[in-house]
């Protein structure tokens, strides 16, 4: 059975937190829907008479990303939102480059599929329609090299257009 937990940042920290996910929606005084993103910490912090404690931060919700299960060639966990690199066709080029990073993203039927996307150092400039399941890729080729929040500037794209595909799925 597969691990189900999450990360996520706090603000505009560089610090990922790991655990589980709790959220918490209400009505604002525009009623407006609200959700509040919460990471708690797996292992308790301290034990008091009355439970234990655990360690919980308020996260940001846009970067909320659920562990897949998988790891890649180094055993780092891979988690929605993971940018992969890959040294087989088609993710790398005739040089040996790295051409095309795939983004791992949930397809809403608690699945997790790969697309990819032309690097800045793309040879051929024509964007790839790949998708696969992450089941069907040779992973321990595949490495984690970074994610969509803190690495953006890697691909051809804009940050924008493909942080809006990310949100779309």
């Amino acid at each position: 059975m597969r691990e189900i937990k999450f990360r996520a940042k706090v603000g505009l920290s560089p610090h990922w937190y790991h655990g589980s996910l709790v959220q918490k929606s209400y009505i604002d005084e525009d009623d407006e829907l609200r959700t509040v993103s919460y990471i708690v910490d797996d292992l308790p912090i301290s034990k008091t008479p009355e439970g234990r404690v655990f360690k919980c931060e308020v996260v940001d919700s846009s970067t909320v990303s659920q562990y897949t299960g998988l790891k890649d060639k180094d055993g780092h966990e891979i988690y929605e939102g993971d940018i992969l690199r890959g040294n087989f066709y088609p993710f790398t080029g005739h040089k040996g480059r790295d051409n095309i990073l795939g983004v791992v993203f949930c397809t809403g039927a608690g699945g997790f599929q790969i697309k990819q996307f032309p690097t800045r150092w793309y040879e051929h400039r024509r964007n790839s329609n790949f998708y696969n399941t992450l089941c069907d890729i040779d992973l321990d080729k595949m490495e984690v090299i970074g994610n969509l929040w803190d690495n953006k500037e890697m691909f051809l794209e804009s940050d924008e257009r493909i942080m809006e595909w990310y949100k779309q799925h």
